[in-house]
């Protein structure tokens, strides 16, 4: 045991309480079946403060995203497409707001 890491967990369950929105639940998606039990023992932490609602999905891309569906998730709002692919369509949307905002400040 590391003493000083004792108590780091509460005091982060604070400090998400500090935040100016609100998180009701958190899906932590995995590959790994080794990481089951991992994963369950954050989940029964968390769930136990009463922090918001851990969930944990294990599968392969596929899975995870039709088991985040039954959570009312849709997939356009994930970042990865059922291949496992990561979608850019965000992140060329954001690049290009970024350029418009470098020209912008440019030409001042």
């Amino acid at each position: 045991s590391n003493p000083g890491h004792k108590g780091r967990g509460p005091k982060l369950f604070d400090l998400m309480n500090t935040f100016p929105t609100a998180v009701s639940s958190t899906h932590a998606l995995y590959d790994r079946e080794e990481m089951t039990q991992f994963m369950n023992i954050i989940a029964e932490k968390v769930n136990t403060n009463n922090v918001f609602r851990f969930r944990t999905h294990c599968g392969n891309s596929t899975g995870c995203v039709h088991s985040l569906m039954a959570y009312g998730i849709p997939k356009e709002c994930l970042p990865v497409n059922f291949d496992g692919t990561i979608r850019m369509e965000a992140y060329e949307r954001f690049l290009q707001k970024e350029e418009e905002k470098e020209e912008k400040a440019r030409l001042r």
